[in-house]
């Protein structure tokens, strides 16, 4: 699949881009408030607003407002914006907390970069984590193997001594015919 993008510094062709245009409707809006120059600053904490959905410029749909957006997918996503004035300051009481829904938002995977699947479902991580498992058992046995002749050498070399005492002891004793 090709996609085209606007230029970045940043680019890599081998990983997706965060950035992605999706829909994103808000059900409970007034339609008098349905115009870019109020939309594009009330949604600026979701993403980028691209353009409203025909039925939303017309004003021919009244019970939702849905606006293309890009967001970036590895960004914490709200489910509701402020519309009014501030809201640690509203002493009138005329704003209020408005709901927005996401349609279609695409898997994006944080380990390999790539669109079209989450991290658990990575085929890139869980073969990495595999190879790291047989190193650490590779390591594992590694280590008991040494252990093992460590303990046996230190146990012949416990045992070489005996030996030798009663090898001496047995050549000092007279031996009787």
């Amino acid at each position: 699949m090709m996609k085209l993008e606007a230029w970045n510094p940043l680019f890599k062709p081998n990983e997706d881009s965060l950035m992605v245009p999706i829909w994103i409707v808000i059900p409970e809006l007034p339609w008098h408030f349905y115009f870019m120059e109020i939309l594009t600053p009330l949604l600026s904490h979701v993403g980028k607003t691209l353009f409203l959905d025909l039925a939303s410029f017309q004003k021919t749909r009244r019970s939702v407002v849905k606006v293309k957006m890009q967001i970036n997918l590895t960004k914490d996503r709200p489910h509701h914006v402020w519309l009014g004035y501030d809201e640690n300051y509203d002493e009138n009481g005329d704003g209020q907390w408005i709901e927005i829904q996401y349609e279609s938002i695409p898997d994006y995977c944080s380990y390999c970069r790539l669109l079209g699947h989450n991290t658990h479902a990575c085929s890139e991580k869980a073969k990495h984590e595999d190879m790291q498992k047989r190193k650490e058992g590779a390591r594992t046995n590694e280590q008991i193997m040494q252990q093992e002749k460590t303990t046996t050498e230190a146990q012949q070399a416990h045992q070489l001594p005996k030996q030798q005492n009663q090898d001496t002891q047995q050549n000092q004793t007279p031996q009787h015919q």
